[in-house]
């Protein structure tokens, strides 16, 4: 379902709302579980037990590569790689996450440039973008005119094949990406 908002004001078109899944409402370093959360409809908890999951398998095995084995959780952030592993893991229980994917494409944050339901992936953050709107708990849209830029983005196949059937297939021309 698409919701319609007036015209924001903001230089990225992008309306802001402060939202946190987070069953305690703590905010610390875990925006790539919020983003998976709010961007799928699923439970913090249970996206957070797969991120976990993943990032255990940043370690090799007997000793870890940094702090103790108790700080290896999603609240110390969460790589690409990891994120994806997360989505696809998740997808072998719930069949509505199987099609997303991981795309990668250099623009800027601006509601034109991004599908309609995405996770965004800025630089050293990731947010959820749905209908014109950031879902977050902290507005990630800047306070310059200047655009942050985004490295890629994750969507669910469809999503992106809508983004690009308006954009004719061509994001160079359309001015998403130079």
């Amino acid at each position: 379902m698409t919701i319609s908002f007036p015209k924001s004001s903001h230089p990225t078109g992008l309306h802001f709302f402060t939202r946190n899944p987070h069953p305690k409402k703590e905010d610390h370093g875990d925006c790539g579980v919020r983003a998976l959360s709010l961007a799928t409809d699923t439970e913090y908890w249970r996206v957070k037990h797969y991120a976990d999951d993943a990032i255990a398998q940043r370690h090799d095995g007997d000793e870890p590569v940094w702090g103790y084995k108790r700080y290896q959780t999603s609240y110390g952030g969460i790589t690409r790689q990891e994120m994806t592993t997360t989505l696809n893991d998740m997808a072998k229980s719930d069949r509505k996450l199987y099609d997303w994917i991981y795309v990668s494409y250099k623009t800027v944050f601006h509601k034109n440039n991004l599908p309609e339901v995405c996770i965004a992936d800025q630089d050293n953050h990731v947010v959820c973008v749905k209908d014109g709107a950031i879902y977050d708990s902290w507005d990630s849209r800047g306070k310059t005119k200047k655009l942050k830029k985004v490295i890629g983005v994750w969507c669910h196949r469809d999503m992106w094949q809508k983004f690009m059937n308006k954009h004719n297939r061509d994001l160079r021309a359309a001015g998403v990406v130079k």
